[in-house]
């Protein structure tokens, strides 16, 4: 390769890089080891902290998307799509002005509106893919992390065993379904700049081996 490919290259490598950091993928590995310590020991406490560690990187996950969003000089959000990305809402105060107030998004609306952005920011139409088994698994492993955060019974703190299965479901989904956006997003970004189907290629090569390091 020669150095001005090689520079390319390690300029997409970095732009990715910061992709992975916003979008706390890095996290990820953290979340892994909660699944592990709880299959491996059953225990309530390692179940209670897997569910919350996965829903955490999830809330984490769509800001840094919607951060993302908001890089970019590529596209055209509209006033209402701007202030959802920078999770803020208005209102009028008594004396006539305007109040900035923290937006609240509940979290299924969130994950669908931050991976929108996320693609349209780079220039592709995609909407989650609702109506498979992993999108189920997740509403209800939500549902679980919603009681485990407010109980008011002592059950509310139980994960059973199909409340477990259903949150590695939704984590395997979720995994696939956000590296399928990132490599799409990435294929856009090297098309947008020219790169042949070689190129592409050779840059995807260059890539594992520096996650091979």
């Amino acid at each position: 390769m020669n150095g001005a490919g090689q520079g390319r290259f390690e300029d997409l490598d970095s732009l990715v890089r910061f992709v992975d950091e916003l979008a706390l993928f890095h996290f990820w590995s953290d979340v892994n080891r909660g699944r592990q310590e709880a299959g491996r020991s059953g225990e309530q406490y390692h179940r209670r902290q897997y569910i919350r560690a996965f829903f955490a990187w999830i809330e984490g996950t769509c800001f840094g998307l919607k951060q993302l969003a908001l890089l970019s000089r590529n596209v055209q959000f509209s006033d209402a799509e701007r202030s959802l990305l920078a999770e803020k809402s208005y209102t009028l105060t008594d004396a006539g002005g305007v109040a900035t107030n923290a937006a609240h998004i509940k979290t299924e609306q969130n994950i669908k509106f931050a991976f929108a952005m996320y693609a349209k920011s780079a220039g592709l139409e995609y909407a989650l893919p609702v109506r498979e088994e992993g999108w189920a698994c997740l509403k209800k492993s939500l549902r679980v992390r919603d009681r485990l955060t407010h109980p008011k019974l002592k059950t509310d703190l139980s994960v059973s065993d199909e409340d477990f299965a259903n949150a590695e479901l939704a984590h395997d989904w979720l995994n696939a379904t956000w590296h399928e956006l990132r490599e799409r997003t990435i294929d856009k970004i090297m098309y947008d700049q020219g790169l042949s189907a070689e190129d592409m290629r050779k840059f995807r090569e260059y890539r594992r081996r520096l996650d091979g390091r």
